[in-house]
Protein backbone atom coordinates (compact mmCIF):
# COMPACT_ATOMS: atom_id res chain seq x y z
CA UNK A 1 0.00 0.00 0.00
CA UNK A 2 1.53 3.34 -0.99
CA UNK A 3 2.06 6.16 1.52
CA UNK A 4 -0.77 8.32 0.15
CA UNK A 5 -3.34 5.54 0.43
CA UNK A 6 -2.22 4.62 3.95
CA UNK A 7 -2.28 8.22 5.13
CA UNK A 8 -5.69 8.88 3.61
CA UNK A 9 -7.08 5.74 5.18
CA UNK A 10 -5.81 6.79 8.61
CA UNK A 11 -6.95 10.41 8.31
CA UNK A 12 -10.42 9.83 6.97
CA UNK A 13 -11.96 6.98 8.90
CA UNK A 14 -15.22 8.27 10.33
CA UNK A 15 -18.71 7.26 11.34
CA UNK A 16 -22.12 8.02 9.86
CA UNK A 17 -24.62 9.91 11.99
CA UNK A 18 -28.16 11.18 11.81
CA UNK A 19 -28.97 14.52 10.18
CA UNK A 20 -29.41 17.61 12.39
CA UNK A 21 -29.77 21.32 11.66
CA UNK A 22 -26.73 23.58 12.04
CA UNK A 23 -27.63 26.80 13.87
CA UNK A 24 -26.88 30.13 12.19
CA UNK A 25 -24.29 32.50 13.62
CA UNK A 26 -27.01 34.34 15.50
CA UNK A 27 -28.28 31.14 17.14
CA UNK A 28 -24.71 30.26 18.19
CA UNK A 29 -24.65 33.32 20.43
CA UNK A 30 -27.01 31.47 22.75
CA UNK A 31 -25.35 28.05 22.53
CA UNK A 32 -22.08 26.79 23.98
CA UNK A 33 -20.59 24.65 21.23
CA UNK A 34 -20.56 24.59 17.46
CA UNK A 35 -21.68 21.21 16.10
CA UNK A 36 -18.92 20.15 13.66
CA UNK A 37 -20.58 16.82 12.95
CA UNK A 38 -23.82 18.40 11.75
CA UNK A 39 -22.04 21.14 9.83
CA UNK A 40 -19.94 18.66 7.88
CA UNK A 41 -22.93 16.40 7.19
CA UNK A 42 -24.52 19.40 5.50
CA UNK A 43 -21.30 20.27 3.67
CA UNK A 44 -21.08 16.72 2.32
CA UNK A 45 -24.63 16.98 0.93
CA UNK A 46 -23.90 20.41 -0.59
CA UNK A 47 -20.60 19.35 -2.16
CA UNK A 48 -22.11 16.11 -3.52
CA UNK A 49 -24.94 18.11 -5.11
CA UNK A 50 -22.45 20.48 -6.78
CA UNK A 51 -20.32 17.60 -8.13
CA UNK A 52 -16.92 19.07 -7.31
CA UNK A 53 -13.68 17.39 -8.29
CA UNK A 54 -10.82 17.45 -5.79
CA UNK A 55 -7.18 18.40 -6.33
CA UNK A 56 -5.08 16.86 -3.54
CA UNK A 57 -1.46 17.48 -2.72
CA UNK A 58 0.29 15.37 -0.12
CA UNK A 59 3.72 16.19 1.22
CA UNK A 60 5.46 13.83 3.64
CA UNK A 61 8.70 15.42 4.79
CA UNK A 62 10.36 16.27 1.43
CA UNK A 63 8.34 13.91 -0.80
CA UNK A 64 5.36 15.43 -2.60
CA UNK A 65 2.53 13.83 -4.58
CA UNK A 66 -0.47 15.33 -6.38
CA UNK A 67 -3.67 13.90 -7.83
CA UNK A 68 -7.04 15.07 -9.09
CA UNK A 69 -10.06 13.01 -8.08
CA UNK A 70 -12.95 13.06 -10.54
CA UNK A 71 -15.24 11.06 -8.24
CA UNK A 72 -15.08 12.22 -4.63
CA UNK A 73 -16.46 10.64 -1.47
CA UNK A 74 -16.85 13.87 0.52
CA UNK A 75 -18.11 12.04 3.60
CA UNK A 76 -14.78 10.23 3.76
CA UNK A 77 -12.77 13.31 2.80
CA UNK A 78 -14.28 15.50 5.54
CA UNK A 79 -14.50 12.87 8.29
CA UNK A 80 -11.19 14.13 9.72
CA UNK A 81 -13.09 17.30 10.65
CA UNK A 82 -16.45 15.89 11.74
CA UNK A 83 -14.88 13.33 14.09
CA UNK A 84 -13.36 16.20 16.10
CA UNK A 85 -16.75 17.43 17.28
CA UNK A 86 -16.38 18.99 20.76
CA UNK A 87 -20.15 19.44 21.12
CA UNK A 88 -20.40 16.98 24.02
CA UNK A 89 -22.44 17.72 27.18
CA UNK A 90 -19.69 16.29 29.39
CA UNK A 91 -17.17 18.74 27.92
CA UNK A 92 -19.07 21.95 28.73
CA UNK A 93 -16.56 22.80 31.46
CA UNK A 94 -13.52 21.74 29.41
CA UNK A 95 -13.51 24.70 26.99
CA UNK A 96 -13.51 28.46 27.30
CA UNK A 97 -15.84 30.01 24.69
CA UNK A 98 -15.22 33.46 23.27
CA UNK A 99 -17.48 35.19 20.74
CA UNK A 100 -15.87 37.79 18.51
CA UNK A 101 -18.22 40.50 17.28
CA UNK A 102 -17.72 42.95 14.43
CA UNK A 103 -18.34 46.70 14.48
CA UNK A 104 -22.07 46.15 13.85
CA UNK A 105 -22.27 43.57 16.68
CA UNK A 106 -22.55 40.79 14.11
CA UNK A 107 -20.89 37.53 15.12
CA UNK A 108 -17.58 37.21 13.26
CA UNK A 109 -16.12 34.17 15.03
CA UNK A 110 -16.46 31.78 17.92
CA UNK A 111 -13.29 30.50 19.57
CA UNK A 112 -13.13 27.45 21.83
CA UNK A 113 -9.98 27.03 23.90
CA UNK A 114 -9.35 23.86 25.91
CA UNK A 115 -8.96 24.46 29.63
CA UNK A 116 -7.85 20.86 30.20
CA UNK A 117 -4.48 19.93 28.63
CA UNK A 118 -5.69 16.33 28.29
CA UNK A 119 -8.23 17.36 25.64
CA UNK A 120 -7.02 16.41 22.15
CA UNK A 121 -8.70 19.39 20.48
CA UNK A 122 -6.94 22.38 22.01
CA UNK A 123 -8.49 25.12 19.90
CA UNK A 124 -11.44 25.41 17.53
CA UNK A 125 -12.24 28.64 15.68
CA UNK A 126 -15.38 29.05 13.56
CA UNK A 127 -15.38 32.18 11.41
CA UNK A 128 -18.50 33.64 9.76
CA UNK A 129 -18.96 35.79 6.66
CA UNK A 130 -21.19 38.86 6.47
CA UNK A 131 -24.25 36.67 5.73
CA UNK A 132 -23.67 34.73 9.00
CA UNK A 133 -22.59 31.63 7.07
CA UNK A 134 -19.56 29.60 8.11
CA UNK A 135 -16.56 30.90 6.16
CA UNK A 136 -13.69 29.02 7.78
CA UNK A 137 -13.02 26.46 10.52
CA UNK A 138 -9.61 26.05 12.14
CA UNK A 139 -8.78 23.24 14.56
CA UNK A 140 -5.59 22.67 16.55
CA UNK A 141 -5.07 19.23 18.08
CA UNK A 142 -2.30 18.10 20.35
CA UNK A 143 -1.63 14.74 21.95
CA UNK A 144 1.29 13.26 23.77
CA UNK A 145 2.35 10.03 25.38
CA UNK A 146 5.56 8.41 26.52
CA UNK A 147 6.42 7.30 22.98
CA UNK A 148 4.79 9.93 20.77
CA UNK A 149 3.99 13.64 20.55
CA UNK A 150 1.71 14.85 17.80
CA UNK A 151 0.32 18.21 16.71
CA UNK A 152 -2.25 18.70 14.01
CA UNK A 153 -3.68 21.82 12.38
CA UNK A 154 -6.84 21.45 10.30
CA UNK A 155 -8.26 24.27 8.23
CA UNK A 156 -11.51 24.17 6.27
CA UNK A 157 -12.58 26.95 3.92
CA UNK A 158 -16.13 26.69 2.60
CA UNK A 159 -16.25 26.56 -1.21
CA UNK A 160 -12.44 26.40 -1.45
CA UNK A 161 -11.07 23.27 0.23
CA UNK A 162 -9.11 22.20 3.27
CA UNK A 163 -5.67 21.44 4.65
CA UNK A 164 -4.37 19.14 7.36
CA UNK A 165 -0.85 19.58 8.72
CA UNK A 166 0.60 17.03 11.13
CA UNK A 167 3.90 16.98 13.00
CA UNK A 168 4.85 13.79 14.81
CA UNK A 169 7.73 12.99 17.14
CA UNK A 170 7.93 9.25 17.76
CA UNK A 171 10.47 7.73 20.13
CA UNK A 172 13.34 6.02 18.22
CA UNK A 173 12.08 7.31 14.84
CA UNK A 174 12.74 10.42 12.77
CA UNK A 175 10.30 13.30 13.18
CA UNK A 176 7.56 13.37 10.53
CA UNK A 177 5.87 16.33 8.90
CA UNK A 178 2.79 15.68 6.78
CA UNK A 179 0.81 18.27 4.82
CA UNK A 180 -2.36 17.43 2.93
CA UNK A 181 -4.01 20.18 0.89
CA UNK A 182 -7.26 19.71 -0.99
CA UNK A 183 -8.83 22.22 -3.36
CA UNK A 184 -12.37 22.01 -4.75
CA UNK A 185 -12.51 22.19 -8.54
CA UNK A 186 -15.70 22.65 -10.50
CA UNK A 187 -16.60 19.98 -13.07
CA UNK A 188 -15.49 20.92 -16.56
Amino acid sequence: MDKLTLLLLILFLGACTTKKNVPTAEEHKASSFFDLETYFEQEVARLDAQSYRLKKQLKIDDVQEEQILEIVNFEEELSAFSRLNINQPTWLDKYKVDSILGATQQLKAIEYLALDTMMKTRKLIVEYDTQSEVKEITIHNKSHSFIMNSEEWLNYQANKGYSIETKQNILFFDDKEILLEAEYLSKE
